[in-house]
């Protein structure tokens, strides 16, 4: 052992004497590379859902490309519980155009790394098929840039640990993943994609309490019966009201909209009509189904 190093049994000595403590927190770091080559066959009780982020050139999908994407698939029971964990995969691509310094800032991902570099859409395909539910933490962007480059799959079903789990009611301060995991007694290096959906995937692994794991958190609200509300002709002066309520501006389509829980539709439409419209306009309503939540219209 290097001077300086100390043994594994004397870390978890520490950590011990420190959890003790008020005073302190430990985090650990979080095992990327934990897990099976690849998932054995399912039960007929159990399902797979696949954790999938990807980097891009920009915020645009329609402006801008994928350059990485990763996958970790799981197994889960009838209680919706992780029972087996496959580790994760990534790829990278090369964009026909340059990567902004502001992406290769935050990803690391620089033009070195993904030259000469394409998808291997097969392996990809096939890994994303075999799944019952892919989950995102940002589904509203991942699944557009999917969809695109890979058509074949725009009839999953999607679900987002972003802004399907009530983050607030289950103990947790913030969304963003980072927290999330430093909150669940973790950390973990980097804005990479491998990294983000093991992340997910050691947060959708955490006991809820009475409401199971937050993997049954998530799918329960993903099956729940729902609807899109568009704010189309709002007045530009309430954009602000209809962020703070949690409204998300549509860019492609230029109108306000959030998803809500049918129970909770009338009570919505009785706030936009009393905050927003005042009598002058309305709101469209449509259905959503879990096929096409997150799908760009």
């Amino acid at each position: 052992m290097a001077s300086g190093e100390i043994s594994a049994n004397d870390a978890e000595r520490c950590i011990e004497r420190l959890n003790a403590s008020d005073q302190f927190r430990v985090l650990r770091r979080l095992n990327v590379e934990e897990g099976v080559e690849e998932l054995r066959p399912v039960a007929d009780d159990e399902r797979i859902a696949a954790i999938v982020d990807t980097e891009t050139t920009g915020l645009d999908f329609e402006a801008s490309e994928l350059i990485e994407i990763a996958v970790q698939r799981v197994i889960f029971n009838a209680e919706r519980k992780i029972i087996e964990v496959e580790r994760p995969k990534s790829w990278l691509e090369e964009p026909s155009s340059e990567i902004p310094p502001a992406i290769v800032k935050i990803t690391g991902i620089d033009r070195s790394q993904v030259s000469g570099r394409s998808f291997a859409d097969d392996e990809i395909t096939a890994a994303l098929e075999t799944a019952d539910v892919i989950i995102a933490h940002n589904a509203q962007f991942d699944r557009p840039f999917v969809d695109r480059r890979f058509s074949q799959l725009d009839s999953k079903i999607w679900a987002c640990s972003l802004t399907q789990i009530d983050w607030l009611n289950l103990g947790f301060d913030g969304r963003n993943l980072g927290y999330l995991l430093m909150q669940s007694g973790m950390f973990f290096g980097g804005h990479r994609a491998a990294n983000d959906v093991a992340a997910v995937v050691a947060l959708l692994r955490q006991d809820a309490g009475a409401s199971g794991s937050i993997l049954n958190v998530l799918l329960t609200r993903v099956l729940e019966a729902s609807v899109r509300v568009e704010a189309v002709g709002a007045p530009f002066e309430k954009k602000d009201a209809l962020k703070s309520h949690g409204f998300a501006w549509n860019t492609k389509e230029r109108f306000w909209a959030m998803e809500v829980p049918e129970t909770e539709l009338n009570h919505l439409l009785e706030w936009l009509e009393n905050m927003i419209y005042m009598g002058r306009g309305a709101p469209r309503v449509q259905k959503v189904s879990p096929r096409d939540r997150f799908r760009v219209s």
